[in-house]
């Protein structure tokens, strides 16, 4: 991978990739935790529906935002970090000879859809937990 002859400019990229790796693989294990989180949540849900008519129709409304966010958000994000993560090991496993400008631009973006993503889906959890605490009156009924 690295050899005595490579440049200091070239080990400084491949450092710099490394690093960007890194992060995408931990930003892969945040997203499938969503996932699973966001799955959980789908069956508090209706669980809840089945107990609580009251609010059904609120519950019914995040079953759809969680539906939508599962299936068709962080897939898609999913599979653009794992485009992006193979696209970095292919930068490392071969010469630098192509400029990781356009990756490094790339990866920023990724990460911050990612990021924002994560706060959306920070927000709506803590509705539906509220949601869920509203209708149990607090009590933990599940």
């Amino acid at each position: 991978m690295n050899s005595p002859f490579s440049t200091p400019t070239e080990k400084a990229v491949r450092s710099l990739l490394s690093e960007r790796h890194k992060k995408t693989c931990e930003w892969l294990a945040a997203v499938m935790r969503w996932r699973r989180e966001l799955t959980s949540l789908q069956r508090i849900l209706d669980f809840c529906l089945s107990r609580h008519f009251d609010f059904q129709s609120e519950m019914n409304d995040y079953q759809n935002v969680l539906l939508y966010y599962r299936e068709e958000l962080l897939d898609s994000i999913l599979s653009r970090l794992h485009l992006h993560k193979d696209r970095i090991l292919q930068l490392l496993a071969g010469p630098c000879r192509e400029s990781p400008s356009t990756y490094f631009t790339e990866h920023e973006q990724i990460l911050n859809e990612a990021d924002a993503l994560g706060q959306q889906i920070r927000g709506y959890c803590g509705e539906i937990y509220d949601l869920i605490r509203r209708a149990t009156g607090g009590k933990s009924t599940l």
